[in-house]
């Protein structure tokens, strides 16, 4: 991970610490730089040590998506998520393949391959940015993260057809 401040950091990052996660902490840790220490790393032990694709983008991680939307008591009109891999929100076209899909980004600048065909929408938050609290949803939710997608959602409606079965898929609390 990129080297920060021991008093900077995320509430992900402590709670990993918390859990017993181990950080190796990146000079200059832009993603690309950060990327190429990850695989040196692991280099030293292959047979120990792996590195997982950004945004989990595998196979079996969209397969999992895939089986848990579809086991939902719901066949949604629509569906919302926020992204920032778009792993997530692929997972739920490929689950839901005739309801519109909105993603809604509040990482890096998404590429068209990781917004697939969903519509496209960008939080007005920078990424480690909360939601102010009136634009929360009324479920909890990760403020710097899922809670992002809720007030785009509702900006949404307020000028589109609302469609009947609309799933907002938070992330994470």
């Amino acid at each position: 991970m990129a080297e920060r401040s021991m008093d900077k950091l995320h509430a992900y990052q402590r709670r990993g610490i918390e859990l017993g996660a181990e950080y190796h902490w990146v000079k200059m840790g832009m993603l690309n730089v950060t990327q190429s220490h990850a695989r040196k790393y692991v280099e030293k032990s292959p047979s120990t040590r792996r590195v997982l694709p950004l945004g989990l983008e595998h196979e079996t991680v969209l397969a999992s998506i895939i089986k848990v939307a579809r086991d939902l008591p719901i066949t949604p009109d629509a569906v919302w998520s926020v992204g920032s891999s778009g792993t997530l929100s692929r997972g739920l076209q490929l689950a839901f393949p005739d309801a519109e899909i909105h993603v809604v980004q509040v990482g890096h600048t998404m590429k068209d391959n990781e917004i697939g065909r969903a519509i496209h929408h960008i939080s007005p938050y920078k990424f480690d940015r909360p939601v102010k609290k009136h634009e929360m949803p009324p479920f909890p939710s990760v403020p710097t993260y899922d809670a992002k997608g809720w007030q785009p959602m509702m900006n949404y409606y307020e000028t589109n057809d609302k469609p009947k079965n609309i799933l907002y898929w938070n992330v994470a609390f």
